[in-house]
């Protein structure tokens, strides 16, 4: 609807600079929340603003701030969200400073450019970091013959651009240099510790640092287990649980007891506890909402193995959301259902890498991915073709706005790098979606 919107009213050619000068003014606000919010004058945290939007229950409203204070999340409470905007708007308000003719759209971009500067790096967003990067190299490119002709603005805006991104990184003491560069550190970390956990009708079979301890259901054992070995082990009880004391299973910790009038069994393991209890469809996992299922490992994508961490664990979420794809690769598993498609149960590297065994991954962190999974490969190549040909068709434009089309050709790749770390979202889409308008519209 946005594109519709966008491309029909510069269809009927409504100053396009009017949608710009929206955009800026937008930057000028989000830049002054961002920057209030990096020196920690945060209107949001303010007790008299809770009380306007919470009324009467604003002064003993409990409220949690998922941003830590001093981290930029502007009004979308995401800080990679700031990223995607940010870097957008920043790449706009150097097309019109270097290109426009425009002087209040100018001025609005002298004044946007700084707050929004330090806002995308107040959120620490790499992606945001990344698409600046690479919308000023775009910039250039697409302007190469003009370079000498806007030599000294050209140099001006990098003068400002490298200043704040000096000054905000020495405040943070090289963070920002650290989180940038961290894009393109690969580093592979083999599997360790806890692997995988398999329940059979009496078994349950640890893996732990590759190495395969299958404990056995034995009446005569404290715990109602056995290590089997070249001999069945019985447990030691040792600071209030019992352990065995073999290999990697000393240090796992077993307490014992009853659920629903079954055995029961939790294993504490690298500090993290797994509940367990045999049924009559044999030994189960007990998840977070006291269901019974299993834990073995889910398929996922094996070239992703041992770099499941990088990128804020957003590679453990690729690996196993390409597995899905494959299943309906044609009509994708429906609009917003990514969360029903994932496989939630992948308990023990959910533990690993993202921390929490039962939280909920309702996202892939990537609009490819997202696509792919929640519609299906024909919308993923359809998406693709709009940002290519748009790309692609102000290329051809060579005699016609100069301005525009750099600021569409430029924004569109931007939207292309930052889309492969961030999802579709209502607080990215409709500003997205605008500028792809704005590309297929006339000029």
């Amino acid at each position: 609807m946005t594109l519709y919107i966008i491309y029909i009213i510069k269809s009927k050619k409504i100053e396009v600079f009017f949608f710009i000068r929206i955009l800026l003014i937008l930057g000028i606000i989000l830049g002054t929340i961002g920057t209030l919010q990096y020196f920690k004058i945060d209107i949001f945290r303010m007790e008299w603003f809770k009380k306007i939007i919470f009324n009467s229950v604003g002064e003993n409203a409990n409220i949690n701030f998922e941003a830590s204070e001093g981290r930029v999340y502007l009004t979308v409470y995401n800080p990679n969200y700031v990223g995607v905007i940010m870097s957008i708007l920043i790449i706009i308000a150097i097309n019109t400073i270097i290109l426009s003719g425009n002087k209040i759209n100018k001025v609005l971009s002298f004044i946007a450019l700084p707050l929004m500067l330090i806002s995308m790096f107040g959120s620490y967003s790499r992606s945001g970091m990344l698409g600046v990067v690479l919308g000023l190299i775009v910039i250039t490119l697409v302007n190469i013959k003009r370079i000498w002709k806007y030599k000294y603005i050209f140099v001006f805006l990098l003068i400002i651009i490298i200043g704040i991104t000096l000054a905000v990184n020495n405040k943070t003491d090289d963070k920002i240099k650290n989180r940038f560069l961290s894009i393109f550190k690969m580093e592979k970390i083999p599997y360790n510790n806890l692997m995988n956990i398999e329940t059979t009708q009496d078994r349950i079979i640890i893996t732990y640092n590759e190495n395969k301890y299958s404990l056995l259901m034995f009446e005569r054992s404290p715990i109602g287990l056995v290590l089997e070995d070249k001999k069945n082990i019985l447990p030691k009880f040792k600071d209030g649980a019992y352990h065995f004391e073999i290999g990697d299973m000393e240090n796992i910790f077993i307490s014992v007891g009853k659920y629903n009038g079954s055995d029961f069994w939790q294993f504490k393991i690298d500090r993290k506890k797994w509940n367990f209890a045999s049924t009559e469809n044999g030994i189960k996992y007990i998840n977070g909402v006291g269901k019974f299922t299993t834990t073995e490992m889910k398929p996922y994508a094996k070239i992703f193995e041992g770099y499941e961490n990088i990128g804020s664990d957003r590679i453990y979420i690729w690996s196993r959301s390409i597995p899905l794809i494959k299943d309906r690769i044609f009509i994708g598993y429906g609009p917003d259902l990514y969360a029903i498609a994932f496989p939630q149960d992948d308990y023990i590297y959910k533990a690993k890498f993202l921390y929490y065994k039962n939280m909920i991954v309702d996202k892939p962190h990537n609009m490819y991915l997202q696509y792919l999974v929640n519609f299906g490969f024909p919308v993923f190549l359809a998406y693709m073709y709009i940002l290519i040909n748009i790309i692609y068709i102000n290329l051809k434009k060579k005699n016609e706005n100069l301005y525009i089309r750099s600021i569409v050709i430029s924004s569109i790749a931007v939207i292309i790098v930052v889309s492969f770390f961030n999802d579709s979202t209502v607080s990215t889409s409709p500003l997205m979606w605008s500028l792809i308008g704005l590309g297929y519209s006339e000029v």
